[in-house]
């Protein structure tokens, strides 16, 4: 997903997004490192997707992991998988929600490249996981619809009260 503001990175950008998702049909999400710019798109700095950590769903679900926006493709299979609707109250968290919903029926692959840049504006740049904890409520309410989902894993069953931490 590219914001009207925000560039891939450089030509190679989707061919590489393309042939991740190619060799791995059964992901959902393929995303890469990001690059931050300014309103000359000058290059302020270079940004590792999840901050360099391997994807971990139960992270994501407790907030400990984020996903670039600019470097991240979305099949549309995964969309179909929850109707493609977001909740639209939930404003700048609906990336966050986005990621939880596909993480529960599609596998997300990281792939080690920049493909996307980020466009910085004067004053604060939040990303997902920022907007996600500012906003507990908005939080709590994509964990709600994650944790009323039959046949939850036990693994994810298990980090409920751990998701739910801070969103009261």
């Amino acid at each position: 997903f590219l914001n009207s503001d925000d560039v891939f990175y450089d030509n190679n950008a989707i061919r590489n997004i393309v042939n991740a998702m190619h060799e791995n049909p059964s992901v959902g999400i393929v995303f890469g490192d990001y690059a931050l710019i300014d309103l000359n798109n000058k290059l302020l700095s270079l940004g590792l997707g999840g901050e360099g950590k391997k994807y971990d769903y139960k992270d994501l679900l407790c907030s400990n992991y984020t996903i670039p926006l600019p470097s991240a493709f979305v099949t549309e299979k995964a969309i179909d998988s929850f109707g493609g609707k977001l909740d639209e109250s939930l404003d700048l968290a609906s990336d966050w929600e986005l990621w939880a919903k596909i993480g529960l029926a599609y596998k997300v692959l990281y792939i080690p490249k920049v493909i996307g840049c980020g466009r910085k504006f004067a004053g604060e740049l939040k990303f997902t996981l920022q907007c996600a904890m500012d906003n507990p409520q908005k939080r709590r309410m994509v964990l709600d619809y994650i944790f009323s989902q039959p046949n939850l894993s036990k693994d994810i069953i298990r980090i409920k009260k751990k998701a739910y931490s801070g969103t009261y």
